[in-house]
């Protein structure tokens, strides 16, 4: 349903009760993954791969989210108005509103 980071937290908590729990662990990076958030996940996926470190799934979906990771490009986004006009004078220091929180955008290689 697309509530990743609600799921990751739930996760989260699970290892919170159970800080041995691998499944949980290698769960929380895949919601980590899924929302975009690679250095999470390649966090989460090195605390699963500690406590089941045979596990081919959980060290193939860290190595995904650490190509990723090199591929993604964050970016802050800011904004001086709806509509954006030359300045007749561009030798002012103008501050441009800041739009809360940050926006991210994901570059794949083709």
């Amino acid at each position: 349903m697309g509530h990743y980071i609600e799921a990751a937290g739930a996760y989260s908590q699970v290892l919170h009760l159970d800080p041995s729990d691998g499944e949980a662990a290698a769960k929380r990076g895949d919601a980590f993954m899924n929302a975009g958030q690679y250095p999470e996940a390649i966090a989460s996926y090195d605390r699963a791969i500690t406590m089941d470190p045979g596990n081919s799934g959980i060290q193939l979906n860290r190595s995904l989210a650490k190509q990723l990771a090199s591929v993604s490009i964050r970016v802050n986004v800011s904004v001086t108005g709806p509509n954006v006009t030359a300045d007749p004078d561009p030798g002012r220091n103008l501050t441009p509103a800041t739009l809360p929180g940050s926006i991210q955008a994901t570059v794949q290689p083709p």
